[in-house]
């Protein structure tokens, strides 16, 4: 998968090229699901800028998401668009290896690996446990890579343990030292 992201093309403009693929490897270091989802996003940006192409308009990823808001399902009659008159800087020749990385995420992400294998060794003790990650696709992850564990979450304004959510202040209390044995 990384030498994929490095294949990668990513645009025309190397700044931005290496800013998407920071964001990519990013995601890597996260969990398989955050680069699965990373990827997929990467993909509906591809596809718009394929049907902008198309339709004679030349793409940038700043006025796509301008236009999409962000939103991948969203749909843009490129031929009733005016043209911008802006640089396009997307490669869209990128498509088929996002589409093979995609599908080599997808298989990682269902399958255990070393990261969530030393994280669940590490929680044998029972210690109750702060656990960060970058992305919060690798909170589900986790979740599903560790099933037997009911692990704590917290993310922007949901909280829970396990499967089930719960207020913020009770998942944290988990965590104070007076809390009791669980």
């Amino acid at each position: 998968l990384l030498e994929g992201l490095d294949a990668l093309t990513l645009s025309s403009t190397p700044a931005i090229a290496a800013l998407v693929r920071a964001g990519l490897l990013d995601a890597a270091a996260s969990s398989p699901a955050a680069l699965l989802v990373a990827l997929r996003r990467y993909r509906h940006l591809l596809l718009h800028a394929v049907d902008s192409v198309a339709a004679g308009r030349t793409p940038n990823r700043q006025g796509l998401r301008r236009l999409t808001g962000g939103a991948e399902g969203q749909l843009v009659f490129w031929s009733l668009m005016p043209a911008a008159g802006e640089v396009g800087e997307l490669c869209t020749d990128d498509l088929p290896l996002v589409e093979l990385l995609i599908s080599e995420a997808q298989c990682l992400a269902e399958r255990p690996d070393p990261k969530s294998a030393r994280l669940e060794a590490l929680l044998a003790n029972e210690t109750p446990t702060l656990v960060f990650v970058t992305a919060r696709e690798t909170i589900n992850y986790l979740r599903h890579q560790l099933p037997d564990r009911w692990l704590a979450w917290c993310l922007g304004a949901r909280a829970g343990i396990g499967g089930m959510a719960l207020p913020r202040h009770e998942v944290l209390a988990w965590f104070r030292p007076d809390a009791a044995p669980r």
